[in-house]
């Protein structure tokens, strides 16, 4: 997610700011099947990320966190697309120990031009018991370009959409395919 500042309530009408990085993640991503528009058949993937304990302190959970999740998503029109994500993350908490979590994200996107899009998407990075922290929901809006065919800078801005979820995140990008 990259650099996040967080809005935590101190007390009523009193509030505290946290600012960071989050930790790095790495995935692959792995190709299942080309989606034809013409039939309703999304483009589907699986990918597979780890977590790592590599953030600013405020940020960082113990341990690594991997996780697995399949996307589907479906080419609208020329310039609009929406997607689905469904997976689970095994995580681990100085507070809640080691956990599953459950993963969901559903996403609209739009094509301004081949190298620049933007997206507004309801997330759900945490389903997971009140034991474990529980629900982490946000909504966000952000933008890509290509910087060339390999190379990908992105940021977005994420809104907590519950109790449990921070008040605001930012996050900045940079993804390259191999």
């Amino acid at each position: 997610d990259g650099l996040t500042r967080e809005t935590l309530q101190t007390s009523p009408g009193q509030s505290a700011n946290i600012n960071g990085m989050t930790e790095l993640s790495f995935g692959a991503k792995m190709h299942v099947l080309d989606g034809v528009t013409e039939a309703g058949v999304p483009g589907m993937a699986v990918l597979l990320h780890v977590d790592t304990p590599t953030g600013s302190e405020a940020f960082r959970n113990p341990g690594y966190r991997p996780s697995i999740r399949v996307v589907a998503e479906w080419d609208l029109s020329p310039h609009y697309t929406a997607g689905v994500m469904a997976g689970v993350r095994h995580d681990n908490s100085d507070v809640f120990g080691r956990y599953n979590a459950g993963i969901v994200g559903v996403v609209v996107g739009r094509s301004f031009t081949d190298r620049f899009r933007t997206f507004a998407e309801f997330a759900a990075p945490q389903l997971a018991a009140g034991r474990d922290g529980g629900n982490i929901m946000t909504y966000n809006l952000g933008a890509a370009y290509l910087l060339s065919e390999r190379l990908q800078l992105d940021s977005a801005i994420n809104i907590g959409a519950n109790e449990n979820t921070p008040d605001y995140a930012s996050t900045i990008g940079l993804s390259f395919k191999l």
